[in-house]
């Protein structure tokens, strides 16, 4: 029961970490409109007013470890994976599906197609693996558990650790391959079957 939760951990962490900047689909509705344009009552235009506790730390998901900085990014970043709205059950996010590899060193995401960035950039296996390759190379303060707590907690160490964080050692993620547009593989270092069955 332990590993199921492990791997139910990982894929939702490996999910949020490859948060992808400003995607979505096309929202337009007939009058040209989004959703985001009109308010209840059915007018545009209008002030939304919110209150936080305390202002966001970071709005760049590989460096937030604090809600304040989460919230907010959670609702302009969207995920590989998710969690079903009020449960703990995965569901397809930005990634339709995933299927762990046998020896459970590797993860294979499959993609949703026809998403774009905001810049109409379209999201892709390249973006993916540019984020999770990002998060690996951090250097210096990004590699402070204050500012990549959630990098550490999930795959340890960094693809060179500083003086401060060898203690961290080995990372469990390896590489990331873009196979085509629409296929990643995460591969994870040997050592992770073992750590797997440790926890």
């Amino acid at each position: 029961m332990r590993i199921k939760w492990h791997w139910m951990l990982l894929l939702l962490v490996v999910g949020a970490l490859a948060l992808v900047a400003g995607c979505g689909g096309d929202d337009d509705n007939a009058a040209g409109t989004t959703a985001a344009d009109t308010n209840a009552s059915g007018t545009s235009g209008g002030t939304l007013v919110f209150a936080g506790a305390a202002d966001p730390v970071s709005l760049d998901p590989a460096l937030a470890s604090d809600g304040e900085s989460i919230r907010p990014a959670s609702q302009i970043y969207e995920t590989l994976v998710n969690l079903k709205p009020g449960g703990t059950e995965l569901v397809p996010g930005l990634a339709e599906s995933w299927e762990v590899a046998d020896d459970a060193k590797s993860i294979t995401f499959k993609l949703r197609s026809g998403v774009t960035f905001q810049d109409g950039e379209p999201f892709n296996a390249e973006a993916v693996c540019f984020n999770f390759d990002r998060w690996y190379n951090f250097t210096g303060p990004a590699q402070s558990a204050s500012a990549s707590y959630y990098w550490q907690v999930t795959f340890g160490g960094y693809a060179k650790n500083t003086k401060e964080n060898e203690a961290l050692g080995e990372s469990l993620y390896a590489s990331c391959e873009a196979v085509d547009d629409t296929t990643v593989i995460a591969e994870l270092h040997p050592a992770f079957g073992v750590r797997a069955a440790e926890r």
